[in-house]
């Protein structure tokens, strides 16, 4: 035998390996596990499985990849893969030799790939810059990392506040200008509106997944569209349908047909994109629309209702849980204006007495009583000047000029300096001299005869003044020209004399589907409101940064000192309540200095420290394992069986961890992805299913590699990201193919990669 091939086999038996002149241990190489005098040396090779229709995997062809394929085009010249970051449409890749890698498509054009393109669809890798790096994270809006020198770096949009620092987000916390309309026509409900210019045309803007902007189609608009041409005199929005009034007199309405929503008598469900004539008559007045039910009224005085009659809230006397598919009179004569909010409706008649119909669970009705009304029924016998029906309370303004409120008060939006709800009017302040009101989802707006504009209740993101919550009314800048307001759900819209219309509150809203992915968003404010930087810009000055991890909304970062640093919209309660705390820089999570890593998805925030505890905080629900504990702002210690763990992992609402015995853990709802069956479980529960090196965490599905390196996959597997060669869920873990050379494993939404040797 060959002396030097003789050598060599001894040295390997020892677990050696020769590099030239240099020897050292395998281990001392990144090998691990039981397995490891097989492996070689020489460049990982990259396999992905998947959705692919973004083409975030770099394969061209099938939108979807079942079983593991090889990536010829993204194999390291280096000898390893340090990570790879995948998002709902894009693919970020950090080699070896520190240079950084993307593929895919910028799919909310907001400049993803950082190489000053925005809207980019790539199919195969580009290296984005020559700088070296060190940690990367990416999701569908931008990416964040770390370089050589240790500084920290982001690009993409800055809607959530996770760039870093203060620039533009989707908070909307001062009236930023929209469009003129004529005075008084416009209307916003939710997140969507529809405004009259000064040549009666209809404008829309925001949501318009029920078809409810009438334009033809149901895609969300990143900018004002002419709703229709024609002209027009009245225009109102509902949750999923709008009604219009034209300036002939007849009414028109389209959305979401469902219901006797959109009253054109017909009883089929249907998206109605374009107007359709409700009624020829040609005196039609007023009308307003709310959750798939309408109000109108007519120049005689009479008044009609239809669609959907949750809680008698058509006002036609009918049986809650009935439907009314064509215009019906309402009881009573004289009736002069309404006001429809959600799943209720206000109204005075011409003697200025005050009528309510509908829900009253938040005694949003104001007759003292906590019982639905199928007719409208009088509070009262004060007379009233203006009226505003919200979410689920009500404002009125007394021919005195005082202001009263009603209803829901849990966040202050009553203005009575504390939160309890109030079932018959009571006075707001003590000033008489209130012309305009708008009730909200959550919080109210007023404007005095001066012209000043205030605000009361919870603004939830837009945050005006830096304040999140008042109960009693706090002045908006200092103009003196407001005329008009409407509010949505979060949103307002405000009118100055000459016709500007201003927008207030969440400029923008994210909407996800069943597997945490990210659908097409909204612009309340009929353009985009927050930063968006194609390139790389610096986040503060320090050199000490270490790792990075990006969700949907919130960032995380740990120095080399071992300190753990979020940023972003940190939710930690998903409830009505939506508690968070929003950070435009980054501020240390608790004291700790011994942060390892961290992971996140939704509101569930999970952390290893070096010592192998685990961490987590957000959302009180099982994926926090820590039991009957309620929400947490900042990171609890997870107690359990294991002493220590090596590996962490997230999916949406289910938590994974490795313990140093090599166990899987998972913790979370009833649910495939926990990867075993049976009931919810709050605190971790061992998967018996082996022994562990690595497990990883998409939208809805795991992926882990076991000690013999064989790769295994479980959870939701619609797009194929378990790699099993079919499209089936799985509850328990199953083996992807027979190879037993798997390295390392990475996930991110529905695609999956892996290393082998």
């Amino acid at each position: 035998m060959d002396r030097r091939r003789f050598v060599k086999g001894v040295l390997s038996s020892l677990g050696v390996i020769s590099v030239g002149v240099f020897t050292a241990p395998a281990s001392s190489l990144g090998f691990v596990g039981p397995r490891m005098l097989r492996r070689r040396i020489g460049p990982d090779k990259l396999y992905v499985w998947g959705f692919n229709y973004y083409d975030a995997l770099g394969v061209t062809g099938p939108d979807r990849v079942s079983t593991p394929v090889l990536q010829t085009s993204f194999q390291s010249s280096a000898h390893n893969w340090i990570t790879i970051s995948p998002s709902q449409s894009a693919t970020f890749m950090l080699k070896g030799d520190k240079t950084l890698w993307a593929v895919g498509t910028d799919l909310f054009n907001t400049g993803v790939f950082g190489n000053g393109t925005v809207g980019a669809q790539v199919s195969s890798p580009i290296q984005i810059g020559t700088d070296a790096w060190m940690s990367i994270a990416t999701n569908a809006l931008g990416a964040l990392g770390v370089k050589q020198d240790g500084t920290l770096w982001t690009w993409g949009s800055n809607r959530y506040q996770t760039f870093g620092f203060a620039t533009g987000s989707w908070a909307v916390p001062n009236p930023t200008f929209i469009m003129n309309a004529k005075i008084g026509k416009f209307d916003t409900h939710k997140n969507t509106t529809l405004a009259i210019n000064s040549s009666d045309q209809l404008y829309g803007w925001g949501t318009n997944r029920e078809a409810q902007l009438g334009i033809g189609n149901r895609n969300n608009p990143s900018s004002l569209v002419l709703a229709n041409a024609v002209t027009w005199a009245k225009c109102s929005v509902g949750r999923n349908s709008s009604a219009c009034i034209k300036l002939d007199g007849t009414l028109w309405a389209w959305g979401l047909r469902e219901d006797g929503s959109v009253p054109d008598g017909n009883t089929v469900t249907a998206y109605i994109s374009t107007p359709v004539m409700v009624s020829s008559e040609v005196t039609w007045t007023h009308v307003g629309v709310g959750f798939d039910f309408g109000i109108a009224r007519k120049s005689d005085g009479t008044m009609m209702g239809w669609g959907y009659n949750f809680s008698g809230n058509t006002g036609v006397g009918l049986t809650p849980g009935t439907h009314t598919y064509s215009p019906t009179l309402i009881s009573g004569t004289n009736w002069a204006s309404i006001s429809v909010g959600d799943v209720h409706f206000l109204a005075l008649k011409s003697d200025g007495t005050l009528w309510a119909c509908g829900d009253n669970g938040n005694g949003q009705i104001g007759n003292n009583s906590g019982f639905d009304t199928s007719t409208p029924v009088a509070i009262g016998a004060n007379t009233w000047s203006q009226i505003s029906a919200g979410w689920y309370h009500s404002l009125g303004i007394r021919t005195d000029g005082t202001l009263w409120g009603w209803g829901l008060n849990a966040d202050g939006q009553l203005g009575q300096n504390h939160t309890s709800n109030r079932s018959s009017p009571v006075r707001i302040g003590t000033d008489s001299n209130w012309i305009r009101i708008a009730a909200g989802g959550y919080a109210s707006l007023g404007i005095r005869s001066n012209g000043t504009l205030w605000w009361w209740g919870y603004c939830g993101e837009w945050n005006v003044s830096g304040i999140l919550r008042t109960s009693s009314p706090i002045q908006i800048g200092s103009d003196t020209d407001w005329q008009e307001i409407k509010a949505g759900q979060m949103t307002f819209m405000l009118q100055k004399t000459n016709g500007d219309l201003y927008g207030l509150g969440l400029g923008g809203i994210d909407a996800w589907d069943s597997i945490n992915t990210m659908i097409e968003p909204s612009y309340t404010m009929g353009k985009k409101v927050e930063a968006i930087v194609s390139t790389p810009v610096q986040v503060g000055t320090a050199t000490d940064w270490k790792y990075v991890e990006l969700a949907e909304k919130q960032a995380f970062a740990i120095k080399s000192d071992g300190t753990l640093h979020q940023w972003g919209w940190i939710i930690y309660d998903f409830t009505d309540n939506y508690s968070y705390e929003r950070y435009s820089t980054p501020v240390q999570a608790g004291s700790a200095t011994t942060w390892k890593k961290v992971v996140s998805k939704g509101s569930i925030h999970l952390a290893l420290q070096n010592n192998g505890t685990i961490w987590s905080w957000g959302t009180a629900q099982e994926a926090l394992g820590l039991g009957n504990a309620g929400d947490q702002a900042l990171p609890v210690q997870i107690s359990s069986p294991v002493a220590t763990w090596t590996d962490i992992a997230v999916s949406q609402d289910v938590a994974f961890g490795i313990a140093s015995d090599g166990n899987l853990y998972s913790w979370g709802p009833q649910d495939p992805v926990r990867g075993k069956t049976g009931a919810a479980v709050s605190t971790p529960v061992n998967t018996n299913t082996g022994t562990w090196l690595k497990v990883a965490g998409g939208a809805k599905h795991a992926i882990g590699i076991k000690n013999n390196h064989t790769l295994w996959g479980w959870g939701w597997n619609t797009d194929g990201p378990l790699g099993i060669g079919s499209t089936a869920d799985r509850s328990t873990p199953v083996q992807s193919g027979s190879a037993t050379d798997w390295r390392n494993v990475f996930a991110g939404g529905q695609k999956s990669f892996g290393t082998r040797w």
